[in-house]
């Protein structure tokens, strides 16, 4: 993801640790796959960070890009997170004590007048039970019935 935006150096170290020594291994997971936890350089000088919650800090930027990333259209063009209400089989992802399949339910807590809608995710597993719950707030226009 980091070399399609233009990146060149790419640090991983933060996330690598965080999964480690990880508490909860679904969760931190899926950030690593959404680019969480990532210092990434470019040759013209542009130097992001993105820390584990998913806030990008630009520590460096070159005259030629004023946001700090290179190939700004890659970054405008990757499509948000879509949240599908109800229940959806994780077909990559795997119970550590078990081996099975884990399930994710997402379902709706509260939509607000800003535009925005409280989900409370849950990831478990069908024979070992609840794994991890997180409370999320996204985009209305992200989350599909």
């Amino acid at each position: 993801m980091y070399e399609a935006l233009g990146f060149t150096e790419i640090n991983t170290s933060a996330i690598e640790e965080r999964l480690r020594h990880s508490k909860n291994p679904p969760d931190d997971l899926a950030k690593a796959r959404d680019g969480f936890g990532v210092e990434a350089k470019a040759l013209c000088g542009c130097w992001i960070k993105v820390d584990l919650n998913g806030a990008v800090t630009v520590l460096n930027n070159c005259p030629d890009h004023k946001n700090g990333i290179p190939n700004e259209e890659v970054w405008k063009q990757q499509k948000g997170t879509i949240y599908k209400l109800g229940e959806t089989p994780l077909t990559n992802q795997f119970c550590f004590d078990c081996g099975a399949n884990l399930i994710q339910t997402i379902s709706r807590i509260k939509a607000y007048p800003n535009g925005r809608t409280a989900l409370h995710k849950e990831i478990k597993c069908p024979h070992c039970g609840l794994l991890s719950t997180k409370r999320l707030y996204v985009p209305t226009k992200s989350v599909l019935s």
